[in-house]
């Protein structure tokens, strides 16, 4: 589905570069890189490797179009000399016949789909509210806290322990940048999950919102939403912007919200031969 116009699905996907970008600048900055980012640009392009974390949701190329066919076989061999596997990120406006014949021919087929939504009109926004819900800016003294918190409420104590360190020291890295902001819900005084805001080019992300599980159903998120677009919309920022899988109830709530789809985006992969 596809609802975007060509000049705002390329700001969305410029936005969506900005985050990545920033977010791996900030945890390839942490004194001596302990995780082994590293942050490319081929033009436009951005490619980011991980070295402590070899899946590809960490190690994704955004910005590919249609005519930078020729940049994908440099692209590979990065990922091909650093054994890791990567992902490209592909919007239905940048890519064409020729991008998509380029990645099968090299092994990469789609793996998975996300909607793009936005939200336009960031004037006036009401404040929601929930009962015994509260939610606010992360201070200095609780980003270990919060770190961990975020990271209980959104994988559980599912993902292994050195991922799940790479996640919260990201979470850290970032925190107190300028193009940054993090939120704690709590209810009922309890602290409760977390979200993020990432402003660049006056565009808003939203990102990253995530609720423990015993205290999920309660508004967490829809309280998470709207402050995110009030501070977006305090900051100068004309569009917001989030992805998420296509029809999960993430969608539905920004769809509550105000969000509309953009565009569904690919994501392309290589299957691994064990």
């Amino acid at each position: 589905m596809v609802t975007a116009t060509s000049d705002l699905a390329e700001r969305l996907t410029r936005a969506d570069s900005s985050y990545w970008h920033s977010w791996g600048e900030a945890v390839r900055d942490l004194h001596e890189n302990p995780h082994g980012v590293e942050v490319f640009r081929f033009g436009r392009v951005s490619a980011l490797h991980v070295h402590s974390a070899p899946v590809p949701v960490f190690n994704r190329v955004l910005g590919v179009g249609e005519y930078d066919t020729t940049l994908i076989d440099d692209i590979l061999a990065l990922y091909g000399e650093r054994f890791t596997p990567c992902r490209f990120d592909i919007d239905p406006f940048s890519s064409g016949p020729q991008l998509l014949s380029a990645l099968n021919d090299r092994g990469l087929h789609p793996s998975e789909f996300q909607t793009t939504l936005y939200r336009a009109d960031l004037d006036d926004i009401e404040e929601v509210s929930a009962p015994s819900v509260e939610i606010r800016p992360v201070s200095p003294s609780e980003i270990d806290f919060y770190a961990q918190l975020y990271e209980s409420a959104y994988h559980g104590d599912r993902a292994p322990a050195l991922l799940s360190r790479f996640r919260i020291d990201s979470m850290k890295a970032r925190f107190g940048k300028p193009e940054w902001t993090f939120y704690m819900m709590l209810v009922d005084g309890v602290p409760a999950g977390g979200a993020a805001l990432h402003i660049a080019d006056d565009v808003a992300t939203l990102a990253g919102g995530a609720t423990m599980y015993t205290l999920r159903g309660r508004g967490c998120q829809s309280v998470a939403i709207n402050r995110r677009l009030i501070d977006a919309a305090d900051a100068g920022c004309k569009i917001a912007v989030t992805r998420c899988g296509v029809g999960t109830p993430s969608q539905r709530n920004m769809e509550r919200s105000g969000f509309a789809t953009a565009y569904t985006k690919s994501v392309w992969q290589q299957q691994l031969l064990l």
